[in-house]
């Protein structure tokens, strides 16, 4: 089998080391949802039970007027699966915050533009926003290959740009203006380690998409540190985010007679992933990515039986903003399946929320000021307790799902 290697030396690797797969160098402690050891979750003395605490929290009775939120936001195209469902969640959020007068006099409005997945195009559209439209701060984004970019542009502008995707390792270090309010499925990838031991996979085939950077970084941490970790061996076939025949890297991984393969891929790539290798005649385990959440695959049929893939957050969550967000979202939406992309969509216009609360103001430099207090206090957020870390990666518990009976399940 064939591995890959790369240097730990990278200013991605070393954060990942402090304060992502060694977590508790970090202070962690928070038991996961369901009882049980405490995993790779969130420095729980740092996070405070609500948003931000009151006595740091100025009224927001002198706030008026309408908050401009641009959203660049991929609406269509091969990431569409998650830039809808964000908006979904930006939605809610929107709704809520307007209804309570949460910011008193002051109200939400948000504009979507839809930049598919082309990377030029959301560094065009975030730069009108912030331009011509003169949005107040920036809510949007999912890609990997387009949040560099937009966050380069938001930096430059000191226009607030909170990520809601696409936060691959060194892109919210652009600068302070970028937050990030999607984990990265770096800090709790050990959660999928523990849940291959535990279904007694020794052996595993990844195929993977190479043109992702998110994607990319998983990989080389699984190699590095949890297959390792966890005594699994891992041969590794690379493709690009267009290839439609998947069929070598399932042929080679049978050949090894691997015990599992892992499809990590974004949207449609995934599924034909997991029906090749079933059609294929693969009868072990399949596992993946965040992006087989929010009823991708589910859609699949039965070639996803089984599945386990790692996600930001599960509708079995008891935290009381998972709680709350499962109700809105049942209300406004029955009957849709749910996942972390509505979470981050819900979360990133709350912390926007609270940051301009946490300001006392709605111009760029108050709600930049606001951001900077909430993200030191920490947040009880939808997918759960959440810090950031130095370069405002925010850090979650995480959780690994598996298809049951053709429904998203917690498995860990």
């Amino acid at each position: 089998m064939r591995f890959l290697r790369f240097d730990p030396r990278s200013t991605w690797m070393a954060t990942l080391v402090t304060c992502g797969i060694l977590l508790s160098a970090c202070g962690v402690g928070t038991t996961p949802p369901g009882g049980g050891s405490p995993s790779a979750a969130v420095p729980s003395a740092a996070v405070p039970s609500a948003a931000v605490p009151s006595a740091a929290v100025p009224s927001a009775a002198a706030l008026s007027g309408v908050v401009k939120v641009g959203s660049p936001q991929s609406l269509t195209g091969p990431a569409a699966f998650a830039g809808t469902k964000i908006r979904q969640g930006m939605e809610l959020a929107t709704e809520e915050i307007n209804s309570t007068k949460f910011l008193g006099g002051a109200t939400i409005s948000v504009n979507y533009v839809d930049v598919g997945a082309t990377p030029q195009l959301s560094t065009t559209v975030t730069r009108q926003m912030i331009e011509q439209d003169q949005v107040n701060a920036l809510v949007g984004l999912v890609l990997g290959g387009q949040t560099p970019g937009g966050a380069a542009v938001a930096q430059n502008g000191k226009t607030p740009l909170i990520l809601t995707g696409g936060a691959a390792p060194g892109v919210t270090a652009t600068g302070d203006y970028v937050t990030s309010a999607s984990p990265q499925q770096f800090p709790y990838v050990d959660k999928m380690g523990q849940a291959l031991k535990n279904l007694k996979v020794g052996s595993t085939q990844v195929l993977y998409a190479q043109d992702n950077p998110t994607i990319l970084a998983q990989v080389h941490t699984y190699t590095d540190f949890v297959f390792p970790k966890y005594g699994i061996k891992a041969g590794l076939k690379a493709y690009l985010g267009t290839d439609t025949d998947l069929s070598a890297g399932i042929a080679q991984g049978m050949a090894d007679k691997v015990d599992a393969i892992a499809c990590l891929f974004v949207g449609a790539q995934g599924t034909t992933c997991l029906s090749q290798a079933r059609d294929a005649g693969f009868k072990g385990q399949l596992w993946g990515q965040a992006g087989f959440g929010g009823g991708t695959a589910i859609q699949a049929g039965p070639v996803a039986e089984g599945l386990i893939f790692t996600a930001g957050w599960s509708q079995d969550f008891t935290y009381p903003e998972s709680k709350k967000l499962v109700q809105l979202f049942q209300a406004k939406f029955p009957g849709e399946p749910m996942s972390e992309f509505q979470a981050a969509g819900y979360d990133g216009l709350w912390l926007l929320a609270r940051a301009i609360k946490a300001g006392n103001g709605t111009s760029r430099e108050a709600i930049h000021a606001g951001l900077l207090k909430v993200l030191a206090q920490g947040m009880a957020a939808a997918i759960g307790p959440v810090v950031w870390d130095k370069d405002r990666n925010i850090i979650a518990v995480g959780a690994i799902i598996q298809i049951k009976s053709g429904k998203e399940t917690l498995f860990l």
